[in-house]
């Protein structure tokens, strides 16, 4: 069990517990396969990231980096869902 250590505070962060439950729905998603994106789709959603101009793609864990000015989403849950869009319309 994780202690709260009462670091983070929702005021911290605009908007933290929505991209949280975003990223908990994709999530899901993706586990139930749901809607699953064509392969050539999932293919152009992940060079569309790895490429992105504002730098906020990491690689481990795929991920739109937040601190960079990302979305937070967790990209390699995301791609592979047809109906999953990019919260900053990149795709």
């Amino acid at each position: 069990m994780v202690a709260w250590d009462g670091a983070c505070h929702m005021s911290d962060r605009p908007g933290l517990m929505l991209r949280a439950v975003g990223g908990a729905i994709g999530i899901a998603k993706a586990v139930a396969r749901v809607e699953p994106a064509e392969p050539a789709e999932v293919a152009r959603r992940i060079a569309i990231c790895e490429a992105c101009p504002s730098g906020c793609y990491l690689e481990r864990p795929s991920r739109c980096d937040l601190a960079k000015g990302g979305c937070g989403c967790f990209l390699s849950a995301k791609w592979r869902i047809a109906s999953e869009r990019c919260p900053k319309g990149h795709w």
